[in-house]
């Protein structure tokens, strides 16, 4: 392979043979209907064997653009190809050559037309990979494209047989799979539907096989781990919650309960608190901080921004500063103390911070990944809260487990997340987890009026908006981009602002958020927000987790349908925390694109359902896809998997029998030992919440 189309290979992370063999098709072009050209129609997609009669390659006129077209011919008539910037078809379509062209018959330049239609040698023992039947289309990168791809595969599939069987007999037998050389086949170059089916669970099965083994492993392996118990101090817990200037609801105090009582065990604690937005899952960690304060232990609550950071840190000075806890803030851009005898904040050095950490018993640090670091040592941590945690990769937060462990003891570990996660992809993603849901919103609030609005209704949603801000009410404005971008087609922050400003609300006063900032600038900007000093923020998806901004009470999206249903609820989450009404209104860059998916928003206002919907209509690779997820960029890897599969909560339920009978059955009689010792050498390294 050239070293050229090598690189570009790596890009899709197609490193070795095995890797172009499990690199599957997303879908497939039919064209498995032979016919004779005049039997050809408009709306046809088919495969001829046709004669090359004439080639010719013009520039357009008025554009950079150049057009082949061929007239191609067989016994029973004539029709014309057409193609875009392919002057080089010259070389490889030569006049009076055969071939088999394969593709969708248009209406075009008053003429049935070929529009870009594949093409092979019409040869004799020549194995068509392009043309006839069902022809696999690859996801492609710049440089390469899936015919290349297809090409390689083809070569590729002549060494399959080498390939090794990876799961155990019994499950091919119980499960009447194809063998996987079979399987490969039938994936890259089948027959029919069924074939692709087949061939597919086979290769899916297997993926998720070594997926759940590794979760499986961590959770029996976890088990086995020791910890310091951190006691329930139950008269001082009942004072301090009758101290919040809230009631706690019974979601709350139920998933309260069971933390405390993980936190009481002599194993570390391993819980996932999955919350809608607003539904109080701060409060909650704060009860299992104070408890660890009483005890005597550090604790540690880590945030995915310093923005969010930075909040947390002002919430547990209000909730928790009675108690006389002292209070640590270490980001990149700040290092603040606040010194529960004065009451007060101090900017301290970072080697005052590092002293703090290492030398106060019940200290407790808030913060983002800069506590990650090595210099950073605690005395006796021994709780860890992560928020957001589908924010930070699975390394990151096993370097925190592990490295802070003391004398064989390991810091309980609790994770939150305001992203609901559907029960089948949860026993994937988190099956060694004991998993919590607190289900229920505070009394008062009111859902958010959620709107999906077409250009045409666009200057009424404006004055709706100024309707709000004349009621001093503040406005949140979220954009996919921070500049322009041709080939989304999409506003950014930098050009929502300059309409915003020049257009629609000349007079106000109208600033921006975004992550190319600095942080002491964001943090002027958040603080002036928080004042009410302006009136609408534009911003990019920075605000998405975590930002309390009660007085806000209009979210506006710009782009919406380049969200998910799941994003586009914490977008919304936003606003709507405190008692007034509040509304969020969509605008999609196309009114007709996904206008049913997100008409989804309007009626449905329970994450969890939203986060089910998203996963059926988009998969999980975009819902926890691997740029804003950790756990798929270390588990999943090479962002080709089928994750359709989960949908089956009876199949996901069957790869999980399957491997908790190979692990009952190496226990009892020592066989599987290899593929035991497969699970441990992937879980190394990798930690799972």
């Amino acid at each position: 392979m050239a070293k050229a189309l090598g690189t570009r290979m790596q890009k899709l992370e197609i490193r070795t043979v095995r890797d172009l063999l499990f690199y599957l098709p997303f879908r497939y072009d039919d064209f498995s209907s032979e016919k004779q050209i005049a039997d050809l129609n408009v709306g046809d997609t088919a495969t001829v064997l046709a004669m090359v009669e004439l080639l010719r390659t013009i520039r357009v006129r008025g554009k950079r653009m150049t057009l082949t077209e061929a007239v191609l011919s067989d016994d029973s008539g004539q029709i014309k190809a057409i193609w875009f910037n392919q002057p080089f078809l010259k070389n490889s379509l030569p006049i009076g050559g055969k071939f088999y062209f394969s593709g969708t018959v248009e209406h075009k330049y008053y003429n049935k037309t070929f529009m870009k239609p594949v093409f092979e040698p019409a040869k004799e023992g020549h194995e068509s990979i392009h043309t006839g039947g069902k022809i696999p289309i690859y996801p492609a990168t710049e440089g390469i494209s899936p015919k290349q791809i297809r090409f390689l595969v083809s070569l590729a599939l002549k060494s399959v047989g080498n390939l090794e069987e990876g799961l155990p007999e019994f499950i091919q037998k119980d499960r009447h799979f194809l063998p996987l050389a079979d399987a490969i086949r039938a994936v890259h170059f089948p027959e029919n539907d069924e074939e692709i089916a087949r061939g597919r669970e086979r290769i899916e099965y297997e993926k998720w096989f070594w997926i759940q083994g590794r979760v499986a492993y961590l959770k029996k392996n976890l088990e086995t781990l020791g910890a310091m118990p951190i006691p329930f101090h139950e008269e001082n817990t009942k004072k301090w919650v009758g101290t919040l200037p809230f009631t706690l609801t019974d979601a709350q105090k139920k998933v309260s309960w069971r933390i405390l009582q993980d936190l009481g065990r002599a194993i570390p604690a391993n819980r996932l608190v999955q919350g809608d937005v607003g539904s109080g899952k701060t409060v909650v960690a704060f009860m299992a901080i104070a408890n660890a304060f009483w005890g005597g232990f550090e604790s540690v609550l880590l945030a995915p921004t310093e923005i969010l950071a930075k909040q947390h840190f002002s919430s547990a000075k209000n909730i928790l500063g009675g108690l006389e806890m002292p209070i640590l803030l270490l980001t990149r851009s700040d290092k603040i103390f606040f010194d529960p005898k004065e009451s007060a904040d101090q900017k301290i050095s970072e080697k005052e911070a590092l002293f703090l950490i290492k030398e106060t018993p019940n200290l407790l640090v808030i913060g983002t990944h800069t506590i990650l670091e090595e210099k950073v040592r605690f005395l006796n941590l021994n709780l860890i809260i992560v928020d957001e945690q589908h924010r930070f990769g699975v390394r990151q937060r096993g370097i925190l487990r592990s490295r802070f462990a003391k004398g064989g003891l390991y810091p309980h570990y609790i994770s939150m997340t305001a992203t609901p996660i559907p029960r089948s992809l949860a026993l994937f993603l988190y099956g060694d987890l004991d998993v919590s849901m607190i289900g229920e919103l505070p009394p008062g609030r009111k859902p958010v009026a959620t709107h999906v609005v077409g250009d045409e209704d666009r200057e009424k949603t404006y004055d709706f908006i100024r309707s709000q801000i004349a009621k001093s009410k503040q406005i949140f404005v979220i954009c996919p981009l921070i500049s322009p971008s041709d080939k989304l087609g999409v506003l950014s922050v930098e050009e929502s602002l300059e309409h915003l400003k020049k257009d629609a609300f000349p007079d106000l006063d109208i600033r921006s958020l975004h992550g190319k900032l600095k942080a002491k600038e964001k943090d002027v900007i958040m603080s002036d927000f928080k004042q009410n000093k302006f009136p609408i923020l534009v911003s990019t998806s920075v605000v998405e987790v975590g930002v309390d901004i009660p007085n806000a009470t209009i979210m506006m999206i710009e782009g919406a349908e380049r969200f998910g249903l799941s994003q586009l609820h914490q977008f919304r989450g936003r606003v709507g925390r405190a008692e007034d009404q509040s509304y969020c209104f969509l605008f999609p860059t196309d009114s007709s694109r996904d206008y049913a998916r997100l008409l989804i928003m309007e009626n449905t206002h329970n994450g969890l359902e939203l986060a089910q919907q998203d996963l059926e209509l988009r998969g999980a690779g975009d819902v926890y896809g691997t740029r804003q997820s950790g756990d798929f960029e270390a588990v999943f890897g090479d962002g080709n998997n089928d994750y359709s599969v989960l949908e089956r909560s009876e199949w996901v339920e069957g790869v999980r029998a399957d491997v908790e009978s190979i692990f009952a059955e190496n226990q009892k009689t020592g066989r599987y030992g290899d593929i035991v010792a497969h699970f441990e050498s992937e879980a190394k390294g990798i930690f799972f919440e």
